[in-house]
Formats: structure tokens, sequence, C-alpha cells
């Protein structure tokens, strides 16, 4: 990889995305690193998707956004998402799945949130308190 971006809470923004990817010329040659809240708020969460979803030099971290609708812990910005999304939630969902909670390049860690500094990366639990109280959960890293 030529160059390496980081961006993060894209929250459907998705004109802003290409936006972005124009302004830094960004090619086939650069690496896009999402920290993760790809969905909800904006009103274009699926586009995103598709975007990173088809995107070969593209890493997803996972955001607390993207693990509400894995849990299916669904408030008003991820019901509407699932409408968006109709008949490729299911889709979206398994696409979830797989992703880590960090990526590691070179001498960097990058992070949604809730990397604790003094413990090994392989030791580490994050707890995900979402904006919405009743969902806390700790999962692994790897």
């Amino acid at each position: 990889m030529d160059r390496i971006f980081v961006v993060g809470d894209i929250h459907g923004c998705y004109d802003e995305l290409l936006e972005l990817i124009d302004k830094i010329a960004f090619d086939e040659h650069d690496l896009l690193i999402s920290v993760g809240d790809i969905v909800d708020r904006g009103n274009k969460s699926l586009e995103v998707y598709h975007f990173f979803r088809d995107l070969p030099n593209a890493e997803i971290i996972m955001g607390n956004h993207e693990r509400k609708h894995l849990n299916g812990v669904l408030s008003y910005a991820q019901e509407i998402v699932k409408l968006q999304f109709k008949n490729e939630y299911p889709e979206f969902i398994d696409w979830l799945k797989d992703k880590k909670y960090y990526f590691e390049i070179d001498d960097v860690i990058i992070v949604h949130a809730a990397l604790e500094h003094d413990k090994k990366l392989e030791d580490q639990m994050i707890a995900f308190c979402a904006a919405q109280l009743q969902e806390k959960s700790i999962c692994r890293l790897n």
C-alpha cells in the first residue's frame, strides 16, 4: 500500500465520504481503514455499506453502532437502517460478524474506542456501552 487513510464515524454520510475520497485522490494502491460507525444517522447507510463491502483495499473495525445491529439492540436509528436495507439487512448482519475490534499496522493499533493501554492486546476486554444504556456487552478483541 502506498498510503493509509483512517476515517471514523461516517454514520451513513455517503456523499461526504465520496467527497473525502475524491479530495485525497484515493486509489487502488491505498488502504482505507474505517474505525466503525459506518451506519445510522445519515440517510445513505446502505450506500456506505456497499462502498466498504465492495472495496478490496479497505478494513472496517467494529464500532458500537455496528455492534447494536449485530446484537439486535435496535433503537430508532437502527430501525430506520433496517428499513433502508430491506432484504439486504441479513447479509449486512452476516458481513458484520467477521469484523474485528482493532486493526494493526506497523507501530499503530487502530480501534473504535476503549483500548486499555496498559494491557497486552491479546488479553484485552472491551466494554461497549452504547448510547442506549440497555446495551452493555463485553467482547474479546480477537
